[in-house]
């Protein structure tokens, strides 16, 4: 799969974008267990998590829109972080209503 230059600004952005969310969703269950932060810690994850799903979804449609079939493992790990995200969400809104 060749992509043009065009094509290949917007893979990287999105790549870019996926990774830097995941830091930040990082950063917030990280500043979970701090004092200092933690009124802020589910924001910081939110925005994080949002950043990381952007990225994640968009880089599979961008991928896929050009005839690029992943390999099973990345398959596989494209789902678990899905239900890494699910597993995490599902406790922020139990720790919340609590």
């Amino acid at each position: 799969m060749t992509l043009d230059r065009s094509q290949e600004r917007t893979r990287s952005a999105l790549t870019t974008l996926s990774v830097v969310g995941a830091a930040v969703a990082g950063a917030g269950v990280g500043s979970l267990l701090g004092a200092g932060l933690r009124p802020l810690a589910w924001w910081i994850f939110g925005v994080g998590l949002l950043a990381h799903l952007v990225g994640m979804v968009g880089i599979r449609r961008f991928l896929a829109a050009r005839g690029y079939v992943p390999p099973a493992w990345q398959k596989a790990a494209y789902w678990l972080c899905w239900a890494a995200i699910g597993i995490v969400v599902t406790y922020g809104l139990f720790e919340v209503a609590t």
